[in-house]
Parts: C-alpha cells; structure tokens; sequence
C-alpha cells in the first residue's frame, strides 16, 4: 500500500508482511524514511511469506535513521501483538485510576481526625513531598504542613495576600510573596515543585562550567538578577563597575555561548532557579548579599580578576 502513514497516527507502530517491498530496495528504504519523517514509533514486519529474514537495504536505512525494525516470525498471528499493546495500555491505565482512587481516600480519611484540616494539609504535603500552605480568604495562615515563616502581608486585586518566603518567588518587585494563579511567571511554574533528580542533574551540567570559578559564578546571578545592567550588578555587589567589564566575556568563554543570545539567558536563569541560587542573589537586601572574599581587597574598590 502506498504512502500508509495516511492511515496511521503518530507513534503508532505499523505491522506488514512487506508484499510490496520485494524485489525493490528503492521502497525498501523509501518505506523507512516514510514513517520516520511521519512520526510512526517502529515498523514490525512479519517474516516468512515475502522475505525469509528482513531485507539489508530497509535495515540499512533503518540503521541510518536510528528508526526501530522488529522481525515477527510466521506463526506469531498480528493479533496477538495487538491483544499484548492493548491489555498493556489498559493495565497502565487501570493503575493509573487506582492510585488516584487511593490517593483520594487517603485524603478523604483525614476529615475523621479531630483536626481535620490539619491532617489534610498534612497528607497533601506528604503526597507532593512539599509545604503544603492552606490561607484564609483574608489572606491569613490557616494551616501549614511544613514551616512556612510570615514575613509580612499585601493587597493585589483587592484580595489579601499572606507573604511568605519561599525559593519558588522570585519576583523582585515586593517581598517574597504567595502569587495569585495568574500572576505566577511561567518560568516559576516548573519550579513550584521540588526538582526531580533527572531536572538537578541537567541545571547543574548547564552551570558546571562556572561552579569552579565562584566570583564569575556570583557575577553571573548578580546579572541575571539585575536584568543584565553592568552598573547595577557591580552596585549590588560592592564592586566598582571597572572590575565587572571584562566577567561578561570570560563568562562566555567558559559557558561557550553568548549572554545576548536569549536562549541561553533562559537556561542559565532556570538552572539557577533549580538550584535555588537565584533566589538568595536576587531577594536578598544589598545589605546581607554575601561578598565574594578576595583577599587585599575593600568594600568599593577594584576586585583583581580571578577564574
């Protein structure tokens, strides 16, 4: 059948007997390219009618395009496959439903404790592995499952908002503060959990290059968090601005990219987000910033270069 990927949907895996492959390994191969470019997960050709064992040239192109090709042997019957992939999708989905069953009876349960409130909270912190904050409509702290320190409290659209501190705000317009919904920034949104390991891993492999040079490090956040001022980054860190005029370039020399080039500012702010570097540079007061230590030097005066 020509073109089949009009009849399959992406990662999909298509299954043939490959009538039509035979004696041309043009189609062989245009047959590989077809459904690696239209997103079909693998091919399954079944061996023992057209072909005794799968053809070279469609392996070849396979091999090419790191594109998955399994051999069905002839008396393994094509619904047997099919059976095995649907019993495996409906499995997943039946565990899928029973631990959010459980999940929910778990909290459900909670409303028996003489606390009721309390224990939910307390659940609900315990299942995300997180502090779980519970406010009132007027904006005050009802119940917490973690330490969760008041620093203060604010209005934003009429309602109360409790101010907390927090790694996940990052907002240096006000204190550290509990957003509404809406006004979370996207880039807050992937950290508003704890990082999986997988996510630590990648946001300290994008830093690495700086880990070992803690003065260009410190130069890095200070810029990111003074929205790339020169001026105001060697102001928030008791540098004179002719100290700072040539971290920039180093910096790029050790990361390999350029600090002009959006992309790579995202990674670095989102990797300082993960390892909660950030944070600290950019709601910290002037004040209690830490100061990179260089010996011989003062507060306000020329930093030597170093890294």
């Amino acid at each position: 059948m020509p073109e089949p990927t009009r009849f399959l949907r992406r990662d999909w895996m298509m299954l043939t007997l490959g009538l039509r492959l035979r004696n041309t390994t043009t189609a062989q191969r245009e047959l590989i390219a077809e459904l690696d470019e239209g997103g079909v997960c693998a091919l399954g050709l079944g061996v023992g009618v057209a072909f005794k064992r799968l053809p070279h040239a469609l392996l070849d192109e396979a091999d090419a395009r790191h594109f998955p090709v399994v051999e069905i042997p002839f008396e393994t019957p094509y619904r047997e496959i099919v059976g095995v992939v649907n019993r495996s999708l409906l499995s997943s989905d039946f565990r899928t439903l029973h631990r959010s069953l459980s999940m929910q009876n778990y909290l459900m349960d909670a409303l028996r404790d003489e606390a009721p409130v309390e224990a939910l909270v307390a659940r609900l912190g315990n299942l995300l592995d997180s502090t779980v904050l519970l406010f009132a409509a007027d904006g005050s702290l009802e119940a917490a499952s973690g330490e969760a320190p008041v620093a203060g409290s604010g209005r934003r659209r009429g309602r109360t908002i409790q101010a907390c501190t927090g790694r996940w705000s990052t907002d240096r317009t006000s204190s550290p503060q509990v957003l509404l919904f809406e006004d979370l920034r996207l880039a807050s949104w992937p950290m508003g959990v704890t990082p999986g390991a997988d996510l630590r891993a990648r946001a300290t492999g994008v830093l690495e290059p700086l880990l070992d040079h803690p003065l260009l490090y410190d130069t890095l956040l200070a810029y990111l968090c003074e929205g790339m001022n020169v001026a105001a980054t060697a102001r928030a860190m008791f540098h004179h601005h002719n100290s700072l005029r040539y971290r920039p370039a180093r910096i790029e020399e050790l990361l390999g990219c350029s600090l002009r080039d959006v992309p790579t500012l995202v990674d670095l702010y989102l990797a300082s987000l993960v390892k909660g570097s950030i944070v600290d540079a950019c709601t910290a007061p002037p004040s209690e910033r830490e100061q990179p230590q260089v010996p011989g030097a003062e507060v306000g005066s020329q930093v030597p270069e170093r890294g």
